[in-house]
């Protein structure tokens, strides 16, 4: 998040979870503050986190050619 680079949805809650502050050395740290609450902060970090992965880290692969494990629109 310091590098700009998630958009965060303008969720009150979430954003009320969230304090940017400046560290030694000109660093900026993303937390919640002292004493509140985080969960809903930590699941969108999650969410971030499993985003940026390669989706053959997942899981998810596929053969060219060959029909997805899942069902696709076409079978239905």
């Amino acid at each position: 998040m310091t590098a700009r680079r998630v958009e965060l949805p303008a969720d009150a809650k979430l954003l009320a979870q969230l304090e940017r502050r400046s560290r030694a050395g000109g660093r900026d740290v993303v937390d919640h503050p002292p004493g509140a609450h985080d969960d809903l902060a930590n699941v969108v970090a999650g969410a971030c986190v499993e985003a940026a992965q390669p989706a053959s880290s997942l899981g998810i692969w596929r053969v060219k050619g060959e029909k997805p494990p899942w069902p696709s629109s076409d079978d239905w």
